[in-house]
């Protein structure tokens, strides 16, 4: 599944820290994904709106199943933890449209950490502002698409820290593996999906010489992620038709490991 923001070494640098207990146990879990081109009407011949914007191609929601499954799957992604259940509101807040063009879910995930997703595609000023924060009993992480090179971490009680993509640094062997320049050379959503590519090709290669890999050498996102990604949309969608009651999300079914 090509959730490519999971190839971004310093989003693997999160999930490492969140995995190695730096941050203590989970508190809070709070994601957004804002946009703005969606703001204004846009003509019937744009091509990037026009499956979007269309019930028939893209199902029952536009913001939802376009971002905030990024956004889902980011969260679920870095924090290891799964939502259980969630309620949510789908919205037209920008210029009127068949399918929503905001969504707000409050979530819990497992061990009832509470959550908050937010996406949108009618907030002015917002090019792609894909923004992850992980709050533990310890410490607190942020990460932000924009500024990609660089994960804010907070231990608190001490000074901040912001430590950026490249060796060295307190940055771990699961951010290095995707690091493709020296630090002060910027890397960024091109290179992301390099790497997701080339975890693919390894895979892929390895099946077809009936290889093991090692453990930890390939992360990315399989066939089951994107199942679940299909679940919180169908969970969403229920919720807002049930007035944004709370809603249980099924356990995603058993598939084959890749």
């Amino acid at each position: 599944m090509t959730y490519a923001f999971a190839a971004y070494p310093m989003v693997r640098q999160a999930r490492e820290m969140v995995r190695s207990g730096e941050l203590g146990r989970i508190r809070q879990i709070h994601v957004e994904y804002v946009q703005d081109w969606l703001t204004n009407p846009l003509p019937p011949e744009h091509k990037q709106a026009g499956w979007r914007a269309d019930p028939e191609r893209s199902g029952p929601v536009g913001c939802t199943g376009d971002i905030g499954t990024h956004a889902h799957h980011l969260a679920t992604f870095v924090s290891g933890l799964e939502i259980e259940r969630l309620r949510a509101d789908l919205l037209v807040c920008g210029s009127p449209k068949t399918l929503e063009d905001t969504v707000f879910v409050n979530a819990r995930y497992q061990g009832n950490v509470p959550g908050l997703l937010w996406a949108t595609q009618v907030a002015p000023g917002n090019p792609c502002g894909l923004r992850l924060r992980i709050y533990g009993e310890r410490a607190g992480l942020e990460w932000d698409e924009e500024q990609p090179e660089f994960l804010k971490f907070d231990i608190f009680g001490e000074p901040t820290r912001l430590i950026s993509r490249g060796a060295g640094a307190g940055v771990g062997l699961a951010a290095i593996r995707l690091t493709r320049t020296p630090r002060g050379h910027p890397e960024g959503w091109l290179e992301a999906w390099a790497n997701l590519y080339t975890e693919f090709a390894v895979a892929i290669d390895a099946r077809r010489q009936n290889r093991e890999l090692p453990e930890g050498l390939v992360d990315y996102p399989t066939v089951e992620d994107g199942v679940k990604g299909m679940q919180f949309i169908e969970a969403v969608v229920r919720s807002d038709r049930n007035g944004g009651n709370w809603v249980e999300l099924a356990a995603a079914p058993g598939m084959l490991s890749t």
